[in-house]
């Protein structure tokens, strides 16, 4: 997103709508690519859905990784 030279607000969105389409398309898939994670890749996914989605949202996706 830096090589495309995107402002900080303007990732974030991009982050958050990229999350909405995976769910919508792909949440079927989404036990199988947490299991996929190393723990730092977790952390860093974690970090992300907190930093680039509204409060309500990223504790709706993160409920998911403890299921």
């Amino acid at each position: 997103m830096e090589a495309a030279d995107l402002t900080r607000g303007q990732q974030r969105k991009a982050v958050e709508q990229s999350i909405d389409v995976m769910q919508a398309t792909h949440s079927h898939l989404f036990r199988f690519f947490k299991e996929g994670l190393l723990p730092h890749e977790a952390l860093e996914y974690t970090d992300l859905l907190i930093n680039c989605m509204n409060k309500e949202k990223a504790i709706s996706k993160l409920r998911i990784l403890v299921e």
